[in-house]
């Protein structure tokens, strides 16, 4: 009974760390996978260079297989005609294999190149919105200047008529002849004061 009980707890424990376990590498992964697209861009980028580069290990490693193979071959008396045999079967193997990698390797620098171009010509395009973006700003800024100019012009405006207008009672103040009139031009002109 006590090593039943003592099995489910180990047993569920385990079950627990590995759901655990589980969503600790979801998280991580989450977290390593790009975010933009230009990131997105270089992640491929990266991962052909370092598929290209692990083909040149191996086309090196199959290099120097095949030079070993054919060494030996070269010395064939020694050899028995079935090993002879196994011999240039291993090195077609190892040929066959070299084209192989040599066809990825021609592949990933064709990827490497499209991939470099799309890269460059996304970074073009962003940088031409922000572009675009700073245009619009301009522009808008240049409606808000209009919108400032047409408030000077009617502020300006606006004080030219009081001034025509503080000249004219400044005329009348000086054709008036009596209290009455006087008294009806400063009347005006605080009217006017008033007002701005």
């Amino acid at each position: 009974m006590f090593r039943i009980l003592f099995f489910l707890v180990v047993l569920g424990l385990l079950v627990w760390l590995a759901i655990l376990f589980l969503k600790l590498r979801e998280l991580y992964l989450k977290k390593s996978q790009p975010v933009t697209i230009a990131d997105k861009i270089q992640s491929s980028i990266n991962r052909c260079l370092m598929a290209l580069n692990q083909n040149r290990l191996e086309i090196n490693d199959i290099e120097s297989n095949i030079e070993e193979i054919n060494q030996q071959l070269s010395d064939a008396s020694n050899l028995s005609p079935k090993n002879m045999e196994k011999s240039k079967q291993v090195l077609e193997g190892f040929t066959k294999e070299k084209d192989l990698r040599l066809a990825k390797s021609e592949f990933y620098q064709t990827a490497i190149k499209k991939l470099n171009l799309l890269l460059k010509n996304h970074q073009w395009a962003e940088g031409l919105e922000e572009k675009k973006n700073t245009l619009e700003g301009l522009r808008q800024h240049h409606y808000e200047d209009l919108a400032t100019m047409e408030e000077i012009k009617y502020s300006v405006h606006a004080e030219e008529e009081y001034v025509h207008t503080i000249d004219s009672l400044s005329l009348k103040i000086l054709d008036s002849t009596s209290l009455d009139d006087t008294k009806l031009v400063k009347e005006e002109l605080e009217k006017i004061i008033q007002e701005l």
